[in-house]
């Protein structure tokens, strides 16, 4: 292959680049045979079929060529030619290129893998043999007698097993197994004592549920006795009472949901608001949403602090709940027009809502722990509880509530 190109230089003098370049075809398939120590033969044929190029004289150029069987080349076979196997490759420029082996040196290289093939088998069932019968003196018998102990163990079998296996490692494996059986034994005497403490527990959890019964009974007749002389005021005061008091000791709605915990808040404000002079905007966004089931007793504490700590006479408290623009949270707020509280009181308050020790308990006492720790039973890290205040300004509180569809599908199945 060649190739020349004309170039006028500035001068106006004609420079002409000439480059030749050459396969030499011949060395490129003695140096295939040497390497591989096999006689291969390279033909070139024309769109006829006839030899154009030859590397051996066994074939000579310009006879006819074909390969027989070579319709299976596509299949993976060699096609045959004489004494010779070969491949052929078509060019687009309408020859084939042919490449021959000389089947005895074909046969050679197969009978030679052949062998190293079996050799190679022959030694891996060697080393299988070998690294059998060791794996079997060495791990087998050890994990035999360690197997024994366990259904000893399982049968209550608790006594120390002294056992010299010769390696190190399973020695070291019983030496631990015997301690798990003294842990086992403590184990055992600790669930002994847990059970009777748990039998004692119990005998004071129906001691103490007599009294909330007694209590719950005792408002019962009380609300009886009011409705049966005229005093309505009265009446719809025990009757929110014993509400509250039935929600709080979980007799009432056993599944507490945000529709619950709005009618516990109604209630608690309608007793606060037969008490003091303050007014009270409640605004509830209806939905499917308040059918979530949440942590019991999460909004009363709140609205708590804020009528005792902060709103004055004739205040103002203001709630609100709806659900996030993506239906994934909830957003309940709680912000009222009373005192409000200084830095002071506030950084103390989110100390206590951020899981810090420290925090002035006669501000906050139990009713925003209480909601945190609720929170974070219920939800995890999911729930989300702010505090904003001023002084003379007012206080402001919110919580976001992730929407966990799952419970929100079972409490409709449910019903």
């Amino acid at each position: 292959m060649s190739v020349s190109r004309s170039i006028m230089l500035e001068d106006e003098r004609e420079l002409i680049i000439y480059i030749e370049s050459r396969l030499e075809a011949e060395a490129v398939i003695h140096n295939l045979s040497n390497s591989q120590n096999m006689n291969y033969v390279l033909l070139q044929l024309d769109a006829d079929h006839r030899i154009q190029y030859s590397s051996s004289e066994d074939f000579a150029v310009g006879q006819k060529f074909q390969l027989r069987d070579e319709e299976q080349i596509s299949a993976g076979y060699f096609g045959k030619a004489d004494k010779y196997l070969g491949v052929r490759l078509n060019t687009e420029l309408g020859f084939n290129n042919i490449l021959l082996l000389p089947s005895v040196d074909y046969n050679r290289e197969l009978y030679a893998w052949i062998r190293n093939v079996a050799g190679v088998l022959l030694l891996a069932l060697l080393v299988f043999v070998a690294s059998f019968v060791l794996l079997s003196r060495l791990i087998y018998t050890p994990l035999a007698i360690f197997s024994k102990e366990m259904k000893k163990l399982g049968r209550g079998d608790l006594n120390e097993v002294s056992v010299q296996s010769g390696v190190m490692e399973f020695d070291a494996l019983f030496k631990q197994f015997n301690n798990m059986k003294k842990q086992i034994q403590g184990l055992l005497l600790d669930t002994e004592k847990i059970s009777q403490e748990k039998h004692k527990l119990e005998i004071e959890k129906i001691y103490y549920q007599i009294n909330p019964h007694f209590l719950m009974n005792s408002l019962h007749s009380i609300h009886w006795m009011a409705k049966m002389h005229g005093q309505d005021d009265i009446e719809t005061f025990i009757t929110e009472l014993n509400y509250i008091l039935a929600y709080s000791l979980d007799k009432i709605d056993k599944q507490a949901t945000l529709r619950t915990e709005i009618r516990m808040l109604q209630a608690y404000l309608k007793l606060q608001k037969m008490r003091y002079d303050f007014e009270v905007e409640v605004n509830i966004e209806e939905g499917d949403y308040l059918d979530t089931p949440t942590a019991r007793m999460i909004l009363q504490p709140i609205a708590e602090n804020a009528l005792h700590h902060g709103l004055g006479e004739e205040g103002c408290l203001k709630i609100g709940m709806y659900p996030s623009v993506n239906h994934n949270a909830i957003c309940i707020t709680f912000e009222d027009n009373g005192k409000g509280l200084s830095r002071e009181e506030l950084d103390r308050i989110r100390q206590v809502l951020q899981h810090s020790p420290s925090g002035d308990h006669k501000i906050d006492g139990i009713g925003l722990r209480y909601v945190r720790y609720m929170l974070e039973s219920f939800y995890g890290d999911n729930a989300v509880i702010t505090i904003e205040s001023e002084l003379d300004r007012g206080t402001r509180v919110k919580l976001i509530l992730p929407i966990d569809r799952e419970k929100l599908m079972l409490s409709f199945q449910q019903k």
